[in-house]
């Protein structure tokens, strides 16, 4: 996984599985959301 962008709330991450041969068989970006959480 590598960081494309590690906001303050919002980081996005790019990911690529690859195989015994090197070639890559699945690229994806994920995008989180950060939030506190509230105790009441």
């Amino acid at each position: 996984m590598t960081p494309i962008h590690l906001g303050r709330k919002t980081p996005i991450w790019y990911l690529e599985i690859i195989n015994e041969a090197n070639q890559a068989i699945c690229v994806s970006r994920l995008t989180m959301m950060v939030r506190k959480i509230r105790i009441f």
